[in-house]
């Protein structure tokens, strides 16, 4: 059964607060074109902060080793100031060490989104 709900209403109303918060002031900015596409990108910036700490969380909280993933994270670490590419890697390299045991995550994880994976029905319809 889904429920119809518009996207700025699901992001501000039921998303971690750092997301809710950029996205906001991105979907209410009446700025030019450049002050509403920085807004954009500080939503996607702490959406991959949000999921690279969860990400980091449940590999902490599971003890787990994989020595090419320990590898990458202690790089990423020691490299200093994060780019938004550094968040993406560490997102995609932990969701792919998870993708053979995605019960361990506590979401659901994007893997069900690639290719050849079994689908999922959606919990909303999102209305643009």
């Amino acid at each position: 059964m889904n429920n119809s709900i518009n996207l700025e209403d699901l992001v501000i109303e039921h998303f971690p607060y750092p997301i809710a918060c950029c996205y906001e002031r991105f979907y209410q900015a009446d700025t030019d074109d450049a002050g509403k596409f920085g807004s954009l990108l500080d939503t996607v910036e702490s959406l991959l902060h949000y999921l690279a700490t969860v990400l980091l969380s449940v590999y902490c909280r599971d003890q787990a080793a994989d020595a090419d993933l320990n590898k990458m994270l202690v790089e990423k670490f020691y490299k200093g100031k994060w780019a938004i590419g550094d968040l993406m890697e560490i997102v995609r390299e932990t969701t792919r060490f998870y993708s053979s045991r995605p019960d361990a995550l506590p979401y659901s994880p994007p893997v069900q989104h690639y290719p050849n994976s079994t689908k999922v029905e959606p919990k909303y319809t999102i209305n643009f």
